[in-house]
């Protein structure tokens, strides 16, 4: 039995927990309903590194996402950071309004994602620069991912890494 495809060419996709539009995205219909034929593993893997990335605070279903990809339980986020359980359930129930963290604490927490994603020793130099300047910007970027984007993680980081310095 054939499954009948087709590509659409804005999707908002909210199953990691915060909107992210995919453009052009491959769909199959499953049981008569239209569902993303991607990779979600990879799409998982894709979103860690953008969403470390994103020039934009981060908000509590990022934070969240983050948690859960890195498999740590609150209490285990918490000693890491210093801080309390409650304060990092605090972060997450902001869902996607920002979550009020300090920057410093933010920063902290992105180059520990940064560090736990395995990114090359010369791009964690170059991110931890660029981060600093980047975190001054108050607004919520959206998150836009295209298929060709779950291909090729390294290349995704070196293109983030490069529109944080332009």
């Amino acid at each position: 039995m054939k499954r009948e495809t087709k590509i659409q060419s804005d999707l908002l996709y909210e199953g990691l927990g915060f909107p992210i539009h995919l453009q052009n995205c491959p769909m199959v219909k499953i049981y008569g309903e239209w569902m993303p034929a991607i990779d979600l593993s990879k799409l998982q893997d894709v979103m860690a590194v953008e969403v470390t990335l994103n020039p934009g605070r981060l908000c509590g279903a990022e934070v969240r996402f983050l948690r859960i990809f890195f498999g740590m339980t609150l209490q285990a986020l918490a000693e890491e950071f210093g801080v309390t359980r409650q304060a990092v359930a605090k972060w997450e129930r902001k869902g996607n309004e920002l979550t009020g963290m300090g920057l410093a604490a933010e920063r902290d927490f992105r180059m520990f994602a940064l560090i736990r994603l395995d990114i090359e020793p010369e791009q964690l130099v170059r991110a931890r620069k660029l981060l600093g300047p980047a975190l001054q910007r108050s607004r919520i970027r959206r998150h836009i991912v295209n298929p060709g984007m779950i291909r090729n993680r390294r290349r995704i980081v070196q293109r983030r890494l490069q529109a944080l310095s332009a």
